[in-house]
């Protein structure tokens, strides 16, 4: 039933079954899911951790049994992996071409409860939309485990040391609220025209230039205004950096973690 429920809907379709026989008959479909471009996620039930490895009568090792034919076949091994597990094997099953993915859980993991500190969501990394919050860097940063970056603001120093001595130019959303602090509240909520935004910002950006002759590059400090840097570019021929280049540095700074283990312990 996952494979049509796939099929027809394009959603993740999850089924699950238990080891040994069970976990033989399923073989087959899900190779056919895969190599169709279907998105499943497969469960197999396993015998209990204590009696892995005494010839248990439904034992198989379902992790080896399923990788040739699935984008990513692991076994879990600790209760507080299976929310990161999970998350992982979703975003596996769906990206580019789509396809199966399998997890092998041990019976007693179902019923082990997880400590809530040792739970990992599989977030490695940090950042945020609003330039800012950048007044709030070295705050989070200093709170948190894993890299973070508030805005596009942190672009700054890079900048500044790849064009200069030339100056560069910042555009806010909102330059009246860019205090001491980089931190601003605007309480209109009006609904935005895309084309008139453009024109606001271009119109920002030529005026700045105008003002500024050799003012090189620009940095868009709200991640709204991202969407106009190649107007920016093609009418004004500035280049634009914005949150789209940080979120390039993180990820690339971040290692990926590795879809080929066919065991996750701890």
């Amino acid at each position: 039933m996952a494979d049509p429920y796939g099929h027809f809907t394009d959603r993740v379709a999850v089924g699950e079954c238990p080891s040994g026989s069970g976990a033989m008959y399923t073989l087959p479909p899900i190779a056919r899911s895969n190599a169709s471009s279907i998105p499943v996620i497969v469960l197999t039930i396993d015998v209990p951790l204590p009696c892995e490895g005494r010839s248990v009568l439904t034992e198989l090792d379902c992790a080896r049994l399923f990788e040739p034919v699935t984008k990513m076949s692991i076994q879990i091994k600790s209760a507080s992996k299976l929310p990161e597990i999970l998350r992982r094997a979703f975003r596996v099953a769906t990206p580019g071409k789509p396809g199966a993915v399998h997890l092998q859980i041990p019976e007693g993991l179902l019923l082990e409860e997880a400590d809530a500190e040792t739970v990992s969501l599989h977030v490695r990394a940090l950042t945020k939309s609003c330039g800012f919050l950048w007044a709030f860097q070295y705050e989070v940063s200093a709170s948190i485990s894993i890299p973070f970056l508030a805005s596009s603001l942190s672009l700054i120093p890079l900048i500044h040391s790849i064009i200069a001595p030339r100056p560069f130019g910042i555009v806010t959303a909102h330059s009246g609220f860019w205090s001491t602090e980089h931190l601003g509240e605007d309480e209109t909520r009006e609904t935005l025209d895309p084309a008139l935004l453009e024109w606001v910002v271009l119109d920002a950006c030529r005026t700045l230039k105008a003002e500024m002759p050799a003012i090189g590059e620009l940095l868009f400090e709200c991640t709204n205004l991202f969407p106009y840097a190649r107007s920016v570019l093609v009418q004004l021929g500035k280049l634009v950096f914005g949150i789209n280049h940080v979120v390039a540095l993180l990820h690339a700074w971040v290692p990926e973690p590795d879809r080929f283990s066919t065991s996750i312990q701890q």
